[in-house]
């Protein structure tokens, strides 16, 4: 989402405002999949499951920022 030097990548700002589901639980930190893609993912509300909607928000820290659907 994010190159060495903690810019956004052109994929990551296109991917803000999709949909996408959790793969491995965010704690706060996990992956999700976005049109079978795999992601680094950071939650902005705490904890989510695996199987759990989220939207893309932006990005930070070389993952995608996600809130819960």
């Amino acid at each position: 989402a994010c190159d060495l030097a903690g810019r956004v990548t052109p994929e990551a700002a296109t991917l803000t405002g999709r949909e996408g589901v959790v793969v491995t639980p965010l704690v706060p930190t996990g992956q999700i999949e976005i049109d079978g893609r795999r992601h680094e993912a950071q939650s902005l509300d705490g904890r989510l499951p695996a199987g759990a909607r989220v939207k893309v928000t932006g990005a930070q820290n070389f993952s995608l920022t996600v809130t819960k659907l």
